[in-house]
């Protein structure tokens, strides 16, 4: 949202109208998030380390902030197992998230695994009839 006047709004819409929860970001009280200089620099150094995930992204400069302080301080690494190294590295105080899309969360937990793929097309739901109908 533009501010928080706009968030309080759009909170209390939600709430009228029993729509659920959001999380609003103010563009004017975001503040921006980054390593901490010898961290990015150790990071720098290993060979799975690919950037901090907002220096990877393409974005309007009026969301700067809000891209720094929800994507600065989360490292891309090619590999899970580099990403346990980096995260070893730096005492496991970073999210880090691999190309796989393999998460090392801050403090070591670990999230991973397949994620079945969905085919919401009309062609691939008429396949999946015809294989059906077919038995």
């Amino acid at each position: 949202t533009d501010d928080e006047q706009a968030a309080r709004k759009a909170i209390q819409y939600l709430k009228q109208n029993s729509f659920g929860r959001a999380t609003f970001l103010p563009l004017t009280v975001m503040k921006p998030r980054q390593l901490q200089t010898r961290d990015e620099q150790t990071a720098q150094k290993h060979p799975s380390f690919l950037g901090t995930a907002s220096g990877l992204v393409t974005y309007d400069a009026a969301y700067r902030n809000v891209i720094q302080n929800l994507l600065g301080t989360v490292l891309i690494t090619e590999d899970l197992k580099g990403a346990n190294e980096l995260a070893k590295l730096l005492g496991h105080r970073y999210r880090i998230v691999t190309l796989e899309g393999d998460v090392v969360n801050p403090g070591g937990s670990m999230t991973g695994g397949a994620v079945k793929k969905k085919n919401n097309s009309l062609l691939g739901r008429s396949r999946e009839l015809e294989t059906v109908t077919a038995r």
